[in-house]
C-alpha cells in the first residue's frame, strides 16, 4: 500500500490537530502551570526507533496518525532513551530518574521502590484519575511501576507451558481497547492515561493487511501500531477534549536491524537502539516546531511537573524542556544512556554513553569517539585520532555518573528465606546483577563478542528444537571465549543434564550459581537434575529458591507444586499454587492441579473432623481455580454446620449465587438446595422456600426420590422458620 493511502487513514486525526492547533492563547512564552487541570494521554512506543517514523524522515513508513501529531505540536528530533530495555527506561521517564538512582538496570532485575515520585503518584496527589494499559509483561505490575495508578491493567496473553512469562505480550488492538473503554468512563474529570504499545518488538509478526505491505516486517508492525493509535486520536476529537488535552508520545528504546552488524537490542548502545520519537502535543505548544537540541527521554517527568505547576524534587538532574515547547530557546544538552545487561548476563564490560549535538562517547574496555555530524551511522571511532576530545568527553560522562546518587530497586529479588536457603546449600555472596562502577576492569568488549552474540543465539534456538548433543558443542565453544557468562555456563549445564552428564551438569550449574545465586535457569536446572537423581528435597530446595530469587515463571511453580504432592506435603502445595495463581490468575495448568488438590484436601480435612481447615481449603480452590463442586460444598457448610463460629450465612449466600453463575442457568436441585439453606441462614425464610420448592421439582425431574424426600425435610424446616442444620458437622 502506498504511503498516500495510509494518509488518507489520517484525516480525521489531523483535522483534529490542525484545527485544534489553531488556538495559541494568549501569546505566553511561559508555559509553567499553564496546563493545570488539563488531561494527559502518554503513549509510550515500545521498541520504536525514530528514524523509522514518517515524520522522522522514514519515507516507507506509514504513520499518519503519529506524522500528524509532529504537525499540530512539537518533535524533539535527538531524544535519547537512558537503557535499551523496557523496564529500566520506563521508570526513568516516569520518575526523572537515571538507572544508577532508582537502581533497575535491566527488565526484571528489581521493582521501582517507593523512594522517588513517579508521574502517576503525582498526578494521582493532585485529584486525577490515573489508569496504564501495558501490553507486556515485563511491566507487570510487581516491577513497581504500578504506584499511583488506579488502574493498573498489566493482564497479557495466558502464560502457557510453550509459551515463555517474558514473552507474553498483547497487541495494538487490544490496548486501544481497553484504553478507550476507561476513556469513556473515566474523561468528567481530569485523567493521567497511560497506553504501552509493545507490537515493534521481535518478533515481527504484523496482521493482514500490514504483513504484506511492508518490505520489513517491523515497519508493519510500527504501521499497525499507529492505525491503533488514530482510534485514540479520533476518541479524544470525538469527545471534545482536544483543547484540554496533553498527548505525549514517547519510544522507550529503539532495535537494530543490521546495524553494526547487529539485531535486537539491550547490550550495546548505539543511535539505533537509544534514538527515540518524543512528540509534544497540546494547543497552547508551537505547531509543527522541530527542536534539534539533545535531550532525554527522562526528562519527560520534570517536563510535564512544569506544564502542570508542579515542584520537582530538589535533586533531580535531568531537566524541562517546558520552554522549547512554547518556542523560547532550549539550551544545549547532554543525553547520558547506559546498558549493564551484557555484564549481568555474560561478564562483559559496561556501556555508558555521552551524547551531545556533535559528539557521542562510549566507555568500555575500548571507548568509541563518533562525531554524529560528519558520520550519523556511527561507523569511525575517532577515540585515537582525537585524544583530547575523547579525554573531554570521559571526563563529562564520569562527570555525570558521578554526580548521581546512588540508589537500589525494590525487592522482587532475595528474601530473607531465600537467602538462608542459599547459605544452606553452599550459595553464598550477594546476587551478581549490577556494581557502582563506571567501568569494571578487565572484562570483555562487547564489542569483540557480536559473533558469540550470534552463536549463543544459534545455540539457543538448538536447544529450543531439542538438539541438546548439538548444542552442548556450542556452548563449550562459546565459553571459551567468555567464561564468565552465566548464562552460557547455566545453558551448558542444561545440556549436559538433557543428554545424561549428570555428574557434569550439576558441576556447571553450580558453577554459574557460584557466579550469580539468583540465576534462574541454574536454579531450575538443579531441581530438574536432582528430581531425576530421586534427590527430591533437594530438588524442592532449588526450585522454591528459583522462585524467591525472582522467578515469576509458572512453569517452576507447577514442578515445585508436583513434587511437593509427591513429598506428601500437600498444605505448602496448596499455599503455593494460590500465590501463583495470585500472580497468574489464567495459567490453567496450575488451576487444574489446584482444583484436585482442593478436593482431596478437602475430603480429608473433613473426614478428620478438621472443618476449620476445609473451610479454608475450599475458600483458596473458589477463589483462584472456581470448580462448582467445591463452591457448592463450601456455601452448604458456611450456611449448615452446627458450630456458631463457623458458619456464615452472608459468605454461604455470596458463593451460592456465584455456584448458579457457574452453571450459566443449568438449575441443579443441589445447587438450589444449598441457595435455599444460604438464603435460611441469613433468615430470608422467603427465598429459602422459594428455592428449595425449585429444589424439589428440580429433583423430581431428575428421579432422585432420595434428594427429594431430604430437601423436602428442609423446606419443612423454612416453613418453620428453622435454618437446616448439617446432621454430621
Amino acid at each position: 500500500m502506498r504511503r498516500t493511502q495510509w494518509t488518507i487513514l489520517a484525516v480525521g486525526a489531523v483535522t483534529w490537530l490542525v484545527v485544534s492547533g489553531c488556538d495559541r492563547g494568549d501569546g505566553s512564552t511561559s508555559l509553567s502551570g499553564s496546563l493545570a487541570g488539563d488531561n494527559v494521554l502518554l503513549i509510550t512506543l515500545d521498541t520504536t526507533r525514530a528514524d523509522r517514523l514518517g515524520c522522522y524522515g522514514h519515507a516507507p513508513a506509514a504513520t499518519p496518525t503519529i506524522d500528524a501529531f509532529a504537525a499540530s505540536g512539537t518533535l524533539f528530533e535527538n531524544a535519547f532513551a537512558q537503557v535499551p530495555l523496557t523496564l529500566p527506561s520506563h521508570a526513568s521517564m516516569m520518575t526523572g530518574r537515571y538507572p544508577k538512582e532508582h537502581g533497575i538496570h535491566s527488565n526484571g532485575s528489581g521493582a521501582l521502590g517507593a523512594d522517588h515520585p513517579t508521574l502517576a503518584t503525582v498526578f494521582k496527589e493532585h485529584g486525577y484519575r490515573t489508569a496504564a494499559f501495558i501490553a507486556s509483561f515485563v511491566l507487570d505490575a510487581r516491577f513497581g511501576l504500578h504506584r499511583g495508578f488506579d488502574v493498573y491493567n498489566d493482564k497479557v496473553a495466558p502464560v502457557t507451558l510453550d509459551r515463555a512469562l517474558y514473552k507474553s505480550q498483547l497487541p495494538a488492538d487490544v490496548i486501544t481497547d481497553r484504553g478507550l473503554e476507561w476513556l469513556r468512563q473515566n474523561s468528567d474529570r481530569p485523567f493521567f492515561c497511560w497506553l504501552h504499545y509493545f507490537d515493534p518488538h521481535d518478533p515481527y509478526q504484523p496482521p493482514d493487511p500490514f504483513s504484506a505491505s511492508f518490505a520489513h516486517p517491523y515497519d508493519g508492525e510500527i504501521a499497525f501500531m499507529d492505525s491503533q493509535i488514530k482510534r485514540v486520536a479520533d476518541w479524544v476529537r470525538q469527545a471534545g477534549l482536544s483543547n484540554r488535552t496533553l498527548i505525549v508520545i514517547a519510544g522507550d528504546h529503539g532495535e537494530a536491524l543490521g546495524e553494526h552488524g547487529l539485531t535486537g537490542h539491550a547490550i550495546y548502545v548505539y543511535e539505533d537502539v537509544l534514538r527515540v520519537p518524543l512528540i509534544f502535543v497540546h494547543p497552547k505548544f508551537n505547531s509543527a516546531a522541530r527542536i534539534a537540541t539533545v535531550v532525554e527521554i527522562a526528562d519527560l517527568f520534570p517536563t510535564l511537573l512544569e506544564l502542570f505547576g508542579y515542584d520537582p524534587p530538589n535533586d533531580l538532574l535531568t531537566r524541562s524542556l517546558a520552554a522549547a515547547l512554547s518556542g523560547e530557546e532550549l539550551a544545549e544538552g547532554e543525553a547520558y544512556s547506559e546498558s549493564e545487561y551484557g555484564f549481568v548476563t555474560h561478564g562483559w564490560a559496561q556501556q555508558r554513553s555521552l551524547t551531545t549535538s556533535q559528539w557521542k562517547y562510549v566507555s568500555s574496555t575500548k571507548p568509541e569517539l563518533f562525531d554524529r555530524v560528519a558520520d550519523p551511522g556511527e561507523l569511525r571511532n575517532l577515540n585515537a585520532g582525537k585524544p583530547a576530545i575523547a579525554q573531554r568527553m570521559r571526563k563529562k560522562l564520569e562527570a555525570r555518573y558521578e554526580s548521581m546518587l546512588s540508589g537500589e530497586a525494590s525487592a522482587v529479588a532475595m528474601d530473607d528465606a531465600a537467602t538462608r536457603r542459599l547459605e544452606a546449600l553452599g550459595y553464598l555472596g550477594s546476587v551478581a546483577t549490577s556494581v557502582d562502577e563506571f567501568l569494571t576492569e578487565g572484562l570483555p568488549d562487547p564489542k569483540d563478542m557480536r559473533s558469540v552474540l550470534v552463536r549463543i543465539t544459534q545455540a539457543r534456538m538448538l536447544m529450543v528444537a531439542g538438539k541438546f548433543g548439538e548444542a552442548l558443542q556450542m556452548w563449550h565453544a562459546i565459553l571459551r571465549e567468555t567464561p564468565r557468562s552465566v548464562e552460557s555456563i547455566a545453558n551448558l549445564g542444561t545440556c549436559l543434564l538433557n543428554v545424561g552428564e549428570f555428574d557434569l551438569a550439576e558441576e556447571k550449574l553450580t558453577e554459574a550459581l557460584d557466579i550469580n545465586p539468583a540465576a534462574t535457569l541454574a536454579l531450575t536446572s538443579l531441581g530438574d537434575l536432582y528430581v531425576t537423581l530421586g534427590r527430591l528435597d533437594d530438588a524442592a530446595d532449588h526450585y522454591r529458591m528459583a522462585i524467591d530469587s525472582g522467578s515469576v515463571n509458572p512453569q517452576i511453580a507447577t514442578k515445585l507444586g508436583d513434587l511437593l504432592m509427591r513429598l506428601k506435603q500437600p498444605d505448602e502445595a496448596l499455599d503455593h499454587y494460590r500465590m501463583t495463581l495470585q500472580a497468574h490468575p489464567d495459567f490453567p495448568a496450575i488451576q487444574n492441579r489446584m482444583r484436585k488438590l482442593v478436593e482431596r484436601l478437602s475430603a480429608v480435612h473433613l473426614g478428620n473432623g478438621r472443618v476449620a481447615e476445609c473451610l479454608h481449603t475450599l475458600r483458596i480452590g473458589a477463589t483462584y481455580a472456581p470448580d462448582a463442586d467445591g463452591i457448592r460444598l463450601l456455601a452448604t457448610l458456611l450456611a449448615t454446620l452446627q458450630d456458631d463460629t463457623l458458619r456464615d450465612g452472608a459468605e454461604a449466600l455470596r458463593w451460592a449465587t456465584r455456584l448458579t453463575q457457574l452453571r450459566s442457568g443449568d438449575s441443579q436441585p443441589l445447587d438450589l438446595a444449598t441457595l435455599a439453606a444460604a438464603f435460611a441462614e441469613t433468615g430470608d425464610f422467603t427465598k429459602a422456600i422459594e428455592f428449595a420448592g425449585l429444589a424439589v421439582k428440580a429433583a423430581q425431574a431428575a428421579g432422585n426420590a432420595e434428594l427429594v424426600a431430604t430437601i423436602r425435610g428442609q423446606l419443612d424446616g423454612y416453613r418453620a422458620g428453622k435454618p437446616y442444620r448439617h446432621p454430621q458437622y
